[in-house]
């Protein structure tokens, strides 16, 4: 009965009433802070364990191509535009080449890397999960041996009194719940993530579904939990909210906001198309939220620094393009799970012709009428692509 009642009932408003004190983790005091972020591991034991163990490391050696190798390469590949292929010119180059070695030599500590040289990061201080922590639905057992486990092989519990330093300097975890952990109401998602102190060797500070952590330098983090609605409950848009009217959250902060669904590639998608349940499972014409939207508006700009998501099985980054000043649009959910291909829909795939054959090959039932004049149009502010993906 009481997964009856949960699968009526919003937990998070459940779980909210218990806590109305405003808090959040506080790492300001530290002058440097590495982060990390992951989403959608859970597939399988071993996939998990090796994103787990590169986790775990206290420094890692990365391979950076040179600064000529980078060029070359965004020169040599050619661009479209009106169906004619042409070389790209000196500044789309400079765009396409953010991470190179004199851009990381201009970093703090990166000052002495050579060409030849592989860089070494530091890791572990405090890492964020995007959600589906499980698949392909959370129980005890999935969470236990698709999760919890592969993170004690990978870093072991503290249990030692003689390890109080080491207890006290351990990596931090903050997750937020994707549709996965929402099958059950949230049920497991809740014992071993908010109720519980540690996982493995990670600290777990959170007291909610959701989280904000403040950083060093005017720098925050929020993970929002959007449940199955993909919108923020009334509780946890009043609890941010009091972040930014009690001035905890300064004008000059900045905020990078996390949710597991990238909802800028959903929405185009679906903005238009009655239709598209038979091929998505719409559950509204906009997927974003409402609450969510006036929750951005309110952080607002220069403030929204970066959105960050999961969700979908790959990495993309989708920059501002003519002249905007909106946030980098990032996709990362490779911790472990199976992939997605990284291309958007093509704009022929929703066209009036092809959506019409479609359905009438799938059902007869005059549903085919509601494509007519379909097309893709993506907004301005993702129609850009530029880096990797």
């Amino acid at each position: 009965m009481m997964k009856v009642f949960l699968g009526k009932f919003d937990a998070r408003v459940l779980h909210s009433a218990h806590a109305r004190e405003i808090t959040f983790s506080d790492l300001s005091g530290r002058e440097d802070v590495w982060l990390d972020f992951l989403a959608d591991g859970g597939d399988g034991f071993d996939s998990t364990y090796t994103i787990s163990r590169l986790l775990a490391q206290p420094h890692l050696s990365v391979e950076v191509p040179n600064d000529r190798a980078l060029r070359a390469q965004a020169r040599d590949a050619l661009v479209s535009a009106d169906g004619v292929a042409r070389p790209r010119i000196a500044t789309e180059v400079d765009e396409l080449v953010p991470l190179s070695r004199k851009t990381i030599r201009s970093l703090p500590s990166f000052d002495s890397v050579r060409d030849d040289s592989p860089v070494s990061v530091k890791g572990r201080d405090v890492v964020f999960h995007g959600g589906d922590v499980a698949y392909p639905s959370p129980s005890n057992e999935e969470y236990v041996s698709r999760f919890i486990r592969p993170l004690e092989w990978a870093l072991p519990r503290i249990n030692s009194e003689d390890n109080v330093k080491d207890s006290v300097e351990q990596p931090q975890m903050f997750i937020i719940p994707g549709n996965h952990d929402w099958h059950d109401g949230l049920e497991t998602f809740l014992h071993w993530i908010v109720y519980n102190q540690k996982v493995a060797g990670w600290k777990l500070p959170q007291k909610h579904s959701y989280f904000a952590v403040k950083l060093s330098h005017g720098w925050w983090v929020w993970g929002l939990d959007l449940g199955l609605s993909y919108d923020l409950d009334r509780p946890q848009y009043e609890y941010f909210c009091a972040l930014l009217e009690t001035g905890k959250v300064e004008a000059d902060d900045r905020v990078v906001v996390l949710t597991h669904r990238p909802n800028w590639v959903f929405d185009p998608a679906v903005a238009e198309v009655s239709i598209f349940p038979l091929v998505c499972e719409l559950r509204s014409l906009q997927r974003t939220g409402y609450t969510l939207n006036v929750l951005l508006e309110k952080i607002g700009e220069p403030r929204l620094a970066m959105r960050l998501a999961g969700d979908l099985h790959h990495y993309t980054r989708y920059m501002p393009g003519n002249g905007s000043n909106g946030p980098p649009l990032v996709t990362s959910g490779g911790a472990g799970a199976f992939l997605h291909p990284t291309h958007y829909p093509p704009k022929d795939f929703l066209n009036a012709a092809n959506m019409a054959s479609r359905l009438g090959e799938q059902s007869r039932d005059g549903n085919a009428h509601a494509a007519a004049g379909v097309g893709l149009d993506l907004p301005q502010y993702i129609s850009k692509a530029s880096g990797i993906g």
